[in-house]
Formats: structure tokens, sequence, C-alpha cells
């Protein structure tokens, strides 16, 4: 049986270790979505520089040609720029995945925080009813 004074011990000796680990998952969680935001606004500007480089290129190649005013070059710049677009659409999906998935990865841990202090909170006061049961066995003694 535990000691009367004891009851409120054993709480803090099991939630700072669930707090602390909550909290170093949120922290780490949080330092990687940073991380994913900066990669991918840097590979959303590598995009742009290989673009605009590429899309002089494919400018001239066409003017070389003499299609420099052509339907044939516009459906070309057209498709140049929506490939463009589409590698742009696909770092921001990927980033915003990856921010999604640190997100359910907070919810989880907050969700095994709330759970384990729920679970504590029940057995301190299976404790404190179990010690004032054994208490109520001292009262004839107390002359009440």
């Amino acid at each position: 049986m535990a000691l009367y004074t004891d009851l409120g011990l054993w709480y803090g000796e099991q939630q700072r270790p669930a707090a602390q680990k909550r909290d170093a998952t949120l922290a780490m969680n949080s330092y990687a979505r940073f991380l994913g935001q900066q990669r991918g606004r840097r590979q959303a500007m590598d995009i742009d520089v290989a673009a605009t480089k590429g899309l002089g290129k494919l400018a001239s190649s066409y003017a070389k040609r003499g299609l420099s005013s052509s339907g044939i070059r516009e459906r070309g710049v057209g498709e140049y720029g929506a490939g463009w677009q589409r590698q742009q659409q696909d770092v921001r999906d990927a980033v915003a995945q990856e921010v999604a998935q640190l997100d359910l990865q907070d919810a989880a841990a907050m969700a095994e925080y709330d759970s384990l202090i729920q679970q504590l909170n029940r057995e301190k006061e299976r404790r404190i009813l179990e010690a004032a049961t054994s208490l109520e066995k001292f009262r004839p003694f107390l002359g009440s």
C-alpha cells in the first residue's frame, strides 16, 4: 500500500517524462516543418531560375526557325509554361503533404499525452479512494 504522503508524488514522476516527450515531438516537428517549407521555397526558386533560362532558349530556337510569331511557337511556349506551373504545383503539394503529416504527428503526440494524463488522473482518484477507505477504519478511534 502506498504511503498517504506519496499520493501526489508519483503523478509528477509519470507526468513530467510524458510532457517532455510530447514537447520534444512538437519541437522536432515544428523544426521539420520549417525546414520543409524552406526546402520547398528553395526548390521553387530553382525551378523558376531554370525555367526562366530555358524560356529564353526556347524563344530563340523558334526565332531561328522563323516561327517567332506563329501558332506553333505559342503552343510550345504555352506547354512550357504549363510544365513550369506543374513543377511549381508539385513542389507546393509536396510541402503541403509534409506539413500535413507533421500536423498529424503533432495531433498524435497530444492525444497520447492527453490519454496518459487521463489514465494518471484515474489512478490518482483510485489511490485517493483507497487511502480514504483505509483511513475510514480509524473512525471509531477518533471519538466522533
